[in-house]
């Protein structure tokens, strides 16, 4: 598949080498407070990510919030909250 001119993977490795160190290895304080443009980096990078969602769900023709709906769905049933809220457990270990 071609997003703009280039192939997915050459798409995914330009997205990779985009994203590598802007928020990837900050701890969440450091997270919150980004400074201005370090916040700018991140949003365009967050569109980029999302225009090629968008692009590649349209080119495979998934309809996104039906996938994000079932995955929800999916994962109410997998990590129930009265087992998993508050723990980092592997989900076979909540039977």
């Amino acid at each position: 598949m071609e997003v703009r001119g280039r192939t997915t993977q050459e798409t995914k490795s330009s997205y990779c080498r985009g994203r590598t160190g802007t928020t990837q290895w900050l701890i969440e304080e450091q997270s919150k407070n980004l400074p201005q443009d370090k916040l700018n980096e991140v949003e365009t990078e967050l569109a980029d990510t999302l225009i090629y969602l968008i692009r590649l769900a349209d080119k495979l023709d998934i309809d996104l919030l039906a996938a994000a709906q079932s995955k929800i769905e999916f994962n109410e049933q997998k990590y129930p909250v009265e087992k998993a809220k508050g723990n980092a457990k592997k989900y076979t270990e909540y039977v």
